[in-house]
Parts: C-alpha cells; sequence; structure tokens
C-alpha cells in the first residue's frame, strides 16, 4: 500500500518511529537549493570581472535589461511549486512523480501553439504513450482505496488536480523563457 509523502515516520537515535509530517520542510530545502542559483551566477560574475580588471583587458560593454523581465517566469515557477507541494502532500511520491510527466505533454502543446514549433510524428507518438501512461496512473489512484492509515487519507482526486494545474503552471514557465531567447537571439 503506497504510503503519502506526508505521513512518512524516521527511527531516531533512541530507536523509536516518529512520524515525520514536516513537508514544509521539503519544499524550503527545495527552494533553498534553486536560490543558490542565483549565488553562484553572481559569484561567477564578480570572478570575471575582476579577473578582466586584474589582467588588464577592457570589459566587454553589456546590453542593459530590465530585471523585471524575469517576472512572469518566476510567477509561473512560484505558482506550478506551491501547487505541487499541495499536490505532493496529498498523494504518494510514486504517483507524483509518475504524473510529473504530463509537463512535456503541456510544454509540447503550448510550444505549439504560441512559438510555433513544429514536432516530428514520433515525439508526438511519445507524448501519446506518456499521456497514456498518466492516464493509467490517474485511474489506478481513483480504484484505489482511499484510507492507508487510521488517521491519514489521501486525496487522489485532489492531489492529481493540483498536480496537473501546477505542470501547466510550469510549462507556461519554459513557454515564457523559450520565447523570451527566441526573441532575444532573432
Amino acid at each position: 500500500v503506497p504510503r503519502i509523502s506526508n505521513s512518512q515516520s524516521s527511527v531516531g537515535r533512541d530507536g523509536l518511529a516518529r512520524p515525520f509530517r514536516h513537508p514544509f520542510l521539503q519544499c524550503w530545502g527545495l527552494s533553498l537549493g534553486e536560490a543558490s542559483c542565483i549565488l553562484l551566477f553572481l559569484a561567477g560574475d564578480l570572478y570575471r570581472s575582476r579577473k578582466q580588471k586584474m589582467g588588464g583587458t577592457e570589459e566587454q560593454k553589456r546590453t542593459p535589461f530590465s530585471p523585471f523581465l524575469f517576472i512572469p517566469a518566476a510567477m509561473f515557477h512560484l505558482t506550478s511549486r506551491i501547487l505541487l507541494f499541495i499536490g505532493l502532500t496529498l498523494t504518494s511520491a510514486s504517483s507524483f512523480q509518475m504524473l510529473s510527466g504530463c509537463n512535456l505533454v503541456f510544454t509540447s502543446i503550448l510550444s505549439r501553439v504560441f512559438v510555433e514549433k513544429s514536432l516530428p510524428w514520433f515525439k508526438w507518438f511519445g507524448i501519446a504513450v506518456i499521456t497514456s501512461g498518466i492516464v493509467i496512473v490517474g485511474v489506478g489512484d481513483l480504484v484505489q482505496e482511499n484510507k492507508h492509515d487510521d488517521n491519514e487519507v489521501t486525496k487522489p482526486v485532489t492531489s492529481e488536480i493540483f498536480v496537473v494545474i501546477g505542470m501547466v503552471f510550469w510549462a507556461c514557465q519554459m513557454i515564457n523563457e523559450e520565447n523570451f531567447v527566441k526573441c532575444t537571439t532573432s
């Protein structure tokens, strides 16, 4: 019987098993890891600029840009993470992982509509296979028994709705970023 991610237990130093009901730590750790990417970028940028100054080479002129360009992608990302986090707390990790494959389906459809990107037939065939797998997992979650433990009740329909909508927002983020790159490189 699968367990929802919010109902796992861990054995402590004293040998007693205690429930781990702190999913916000998982989300916080994920957010901290993603936020550290900007710190690495800024450190690398500072290193390159100092290296150029010490080497006596002329610093390359940069095209000015507004950091506000990242707001739509950041809002899509934040919304998707919140919805995915809620979905993960209501379902098993295995169902969540299988449903996260619908990101590829939505990204492909939205890229066809908004970026006018065409995909060959074999990629559409792969998307159809992914879609059938997602449907099988969704139906399996609906058929399985809702109650796993005495006090833990999963909400398969609700969690799947949260995960799928979260994946739509994630696909919107990908399309927004792809459109931005397409516009700036052409």
